[in-house]
């Protein structure tokens, strides 16, 4: 990335921001949740990512578990 592109993208930016004058928080907070990377009440992202913390959590007791079943019966 060149010093150039990187300021044209900063000038793109703050001539968006502009839009935002005026606007109360919720306003703002009602435009970010719309135009973000899903809607305020699409979580599949989410929920994927939690979908898959458990299950590595549930693998990872069930491994240790079963390590500590073998160490015992030794």
């Amino acid at each position: 990335m060149t010093k150039e592109f990187l300021i044209a993208n900063i000038i793109d930016e703050v001539e968006e921001w502009t839009q935002f004058v005026g606007l109360i928080p919720e306003e703002l907070i009602e435009w970010d949740m719309s135009h973000s990377l899903g809607k305020c009440t699409d979580f599949e992202i989410e929920e994927y990512e939690c979908g898959t913390e458990v299950a590595r959590h549930i693998l990872q007791e069930l491994v240790d578990e079963v390590v500590l079943d073998l160490y015992s019966s030794s």
